[in-house]
């Protein structure tokens, strides 16, 4: 121990601060390393990252990693689970963001028979059949939309109730579809719905 301390003494206050701090760097990094690994296991999970925008997650990664949580998500639940539909609606609208219309619809169709088996009452059938909607009207295919929004609402309205506020945004949506197709007389009709429903809460 004395030997110890006679060796600090003579290497001097300068290298000892030079040591202090090499010592410090590599506590520092030792840390960072092991917050990576932590981040990167957490990643294995069935969280999804948002849709990338240009200052964001570039659509070649996005489209990766959404794919390979599909992939985890069966592995650990099985094909037929719930927890597969939301990375599949996350690479869904990647796909439609990028005008690949014919890429979405398929993942939809599937999102939607894998939560109406699960579970035919779950409010999140109404939200996928509003982003099927928005892909058919992008596809020109308005009587489809018109369709799929009609059965969304009446999924909502029998979950929440027809004056819940929720409801609002579908009526005005539906509306619009008719506007688009020149069909005044409904589309006033449920602009006439969504404000009362507005007026209500």
């Amino acid at each position: 121990m004395e030997t110890m301390v006679i060796k600090v003494a003579q290497v001097g206050p300068t290298w000892l601060l030079v040591l202090l701090l090499v010592g410090l760097t590599l506590a520092v990094l030792l840390l960072t390393v092991r917050a990576r690994r932590g981040r990167q296991k957490e990643g294995h999970g069935s969280e999804v990252i948002p849709l990338p925008t240009s200052q964001q997650v570039p659509y070649g990664e996005a489209e990766e990693t959404y794919r390979a949580q599909i992939k985890k998500a069966k592995e650990d639940f099985g094909p037929e689970d719930p927890h597969v539909v939301k990375p599949m609606r996350n690479l869904a609208m990647l796909y439609r963001n990028l005008g690949k219309y014919s890429a979405a619809e398929p993942l939809l169709h599937r999102s939607l028979a894998i939560l109406e088996k699960a579970d035919p009452a779950n409010i999140e059938i109404s939200a996928i059949l509003e982003q099927l909607a928005e892909v058919c009207q992008a596809q020109g295919r308005y009587e489809a939309a018109e369709l799929i929004l009609l059965r969304s609402l009446t999924i909502r309205e029998r979950a929440l109730g027809p004056d819940h506020p929720h409801v609002t945004p579908l009526l005005e949506q539906i509306a619009m579809l008719y506007r688009k197709l020149e069909r005044t007389r409904e589309a006033r009709m449920f602009e006439a719905r969504a404000k009362l429903v507005r007026s209500r809460n």
